[in-house]
């Protein structure tokens, strides 16, 4: 009796453990399985991901390319851009570089040129002060011997004086008729200065240059300080012009410039010297008579007639 329930006791015992291994081991294999499961999502997951990943990476890769193809067309096109500004700029600079040599060489040609005149002025210079001297000393020369003629003229006049009240009255009287540039100008003694002036030029214009000379010499006896005396003493170089005596026309024109320096015939006075002297032969004296015209009265028209015979001397 008493094995039988023992023996139960052990098979239930048995079984109760075999079903809790079972248990255990359905667990163990369910969680195996869970664990299979999980797995393989896991793997799919990460799949999924890993291509997902490929596929950014991909992306990325080309908007790189794309990036850098742009990069290098845009680089490109501006170093074309920047080797094209310093190509130009090398042949802007060639050509700055010429000009400057240019201008240095017409600075350097400039310099020589201001140089050569500076020294041409200063020979000029010194070559008019030796023709001014010249002219002074000459005139010097020329204001003696006229001085000369005038003692010698007076001495002579003197001596026919004396001769004239040793002779006849008939013969005294017709002396005078013989030389008419002596006679006094009719009517002359009650004439104003303006009025004996205007007479005895127009004698001038009427070519009666003898009568005329005379008429202006008696003007300057009568009316030393009259404001016509300069104009006076000019005419009288002007009649010397007209009988070609040259020589004695300078020393007239000069008492217009040296006794009358504020006339206004003084500009023509040193043109009709320069003429005169022209005419007498003497080319050097003519230029510089010339020159002082054009030199100390530029705007008149004295200086643009001495221009015109200046250009035809030289």
């Amino acid at each position: 009796m008493f094995p039988y329930p023992t023996f139960n006791l052990h098979l239930h015992s048995t079984r109760k453990a075999m079903i809790h291994i079972c248990r255990v081991l359905i667990g163990i294999a369910l969680v195996l399985i869970f664990s299979a499961c999980a797995q393989n999502q896991d793997m799919l997951n990460l799949n999924d991901q890993y291509v997902s990943l490929n596929k950014r990476i991909s992306t990325l890769e080309q908007s790189q390319g794309h990036m850098e193809t742009k990069l290098g067309s845009d680089l490109e096109a501006r170093l074309k851009v920047i080797y094209a500004t310093q190509a130009e700029l090398r042949l802007e600079m060639d050509r700055l570089k010429a000009e400057i040599n240019k201008l240095t060489g017409r600075v350097e040609d400039n310099d020589n040129l201001i140089k050569r005149t500076f020294e041409k002025d200063l020979t000029g210079q010194d070559n008019m002060k030796a023709q001014v001297a010249d002219l002074n000393m000459r005139i010097k020369e020329m204001d003696k011997a006229i001085k000369n003629v005038e003692e010698n003229l007076r001495a002579g006049l003197d001596a026919a004086g004396k001769t004239q009240t040793s002779q006849p009255a008939t013969t005294a009287s017709a002396a005078p008729a013989s030389n008419p540039s002596a006679m006094p100008v009719a009517g002359s003694d009650n004439l104003s200065d303006k009025d004996l002036y205007n007479h005895t030029l127009d004698l001038f214009k009427e070519g009666k240059t003898d009568e005329a000379f005379k008429g202006f010499k008696s003007f300057l006896e009568k009316f030393p300080k009259s404001e016509l005396a300069g104009n006076a003493q000019f005419w009288i170089g002007e009649c010397h012009m007209n009988k070609k005596q040259y020589d004695l026309a300078i020393l007239a024109y000069q008492d217009v410039i040296k006794n009358y320096s504020s006339n206004n015939k003084v500009p023509n006075a040193i043109l009709r010297q320069g003429v005169a002297a022209e005419l007498y032969g003497d080319k050097k004296l003519a230029r510089a008579l010339y020159k002082k015209v054009i030199e100390k009265f530029p705007t008149t028209a004295e200086a643009k007639t001495a221009k015109e015979r200046l250009a035809k001397l030289d």
